[in-house]
C-alpha cells in the first residue's frame, strides 16, 4: 500500500490520507484516483506514521466509525489495514459509478472557516432548502446529537456533505464520515468550543439546547435518539480497550463527553 502512495496518490487534508481501489477477486490494490470500476472497492486511507504520537489516530477513528454505527449513524463500511491504516469505503465512487458530492460549503459558498454561517441551524435549513425526507432530518439531527455526546468538535461545514441522485434528480445526505476526537487528549484545555454552533452556542451546549433543535426540525423521538446514542458510551469504552488504545488516552477523551440530562 505504501507503494501506491509513492506513485502521489495523496488526498487532501490535514492528515496524510490515499485513494486506493482494491480488486474484489484478489484483494490487489492499484492507485484509486487513476482506476476505477465495479471490479473493485474505493477506499479513503488515512495513514499512520510511527511517530505521530502517543497514539494511534487512525485506530481512534475506527473506534469512533464503530461506536457511530452502533449508535445507527449511516456510514461507509470501514475497516484497518495492518492494524494502524483507517480505510473507508468512498460513497463518491460505487457500483463502477462516479457520484456527484457537494459539501454543505461547495452548496451554498459558506466559508466554513467563518463562525457567522457555522451552525447546524443553517445546515438543517440547507437539508430542508434540498428537500430531504424527513428520515435524513433526524439522521442529521441523530449526527448532531453524537458529535456533541462525543466530544467531536471538528464538525465543520465541510464534513456535511450531500450526494446527487442524477437518475432520480434529487439530493440526498451522504453518509457520516470523519467522526473522531480531533484535539490531542494530553493537551489540558481550558475551554473547547465547536466548530457548528447549536442553539447560537459553541461551548456549554445541553439537553434544553438540543430540544430546541428538535422541536424546531419536528424530531418526535429526539429523547429516544439520544438515549440510544448516549448508551454509546459503553460500547466505545469496551471498543477503545479491545483496540488497545493505552487507558490514559481514553481517560482524557472520555472525561470531556457530554452527558445529556
Amino acid at each position: 500500500m505504501l507503494n501506491i502512495f509513492k506513485i502521489g496518490t495523496s488526498a487532501a487534508g490535514a492528515r496524510l490520507k490515499i485513494w486506493i481501489a482494491e480488486s474484489k477477486l484478489d484483494g490487489s490494490m492499484v492507485p484509486g484516483d487513476i482506476h476505477f470500476s465495479d471490479d473493485h472497492e474505493h477506499y479513503l486511507v488515512k495513514l499512520n506514521l510511527d511517530d505521530e504520537g502517543p497514539y494511534n489516530s487512525e485506530m481512534m477513528e475506527y473506534a469512533y466509525y464503530l461506536t457511530a454505527r452502533h449508535c445507527g449513524i449511516s456510514m461507509m463500511d470501514s475497516k484497518l489495514i495492518d492494524h494502524r491504516h483507517f480505510a473507508t469505503k468512498r460513497f463518491d465512487r460505487m457500483a463502477g459509478e462516479k457520484i456527484h458530492v457537494l459539501t454543505a460549503s461547495g452548496i451554498t459558498g459558506w466559508d466554513f472557516k467563518d463562525p457567522s454561517n457555522a451552525s447546524y441551524e443553517n445546515l438543517f435549513e440547507l437539508a430542508l432548502f434540498l428537500k430531504l425526507p424527513h428520515a435524513q432530518i433526524e439522521e442529521l439531527f441523530r449526527r448532531m446529537v453524537f458529535n456533541l455526546v462525543f466530544a467531536n468538535n471538528d464538525d465543520h461545514l465541510k464534513n456535511h456533505s450531500f450526494l446527487y441522485d442524477r437518475h432520480n434528480d434529487r439530493w440526498q445526505l451522504s453518509p457520516a464520515y470523519d467522526l473522531t476526537y480531533s484535539l490531542n487528549p494530553l493537551v489540558n484545555f481550558k475551554k473547547t468550543s465547536r466548530a457548528l454552533a447549536i442553539n447560537h452556542k459553541r461551548i456549554d451546549i445541553g439537553l434544553a439546547d438540543v430540544k430546541l433543535i428538535a422541536q424546531k426540525y419536528t424530531v418526535r423521538n429526539y429523547l429516544g435518539i439520544m438515549e440510544e446514542v448516549q448508551s454509546g458510551m459503553a460500547f466505545w469504552q469496551h471498543c477503545t480497550k479491545d483496540l488497545g488504545v493505552p487507558l490514559k488516552i481514553r481517560e482524557r477523551i472520555a472525561r470531556v463527553f457530554v452527558v445529556l440530562k
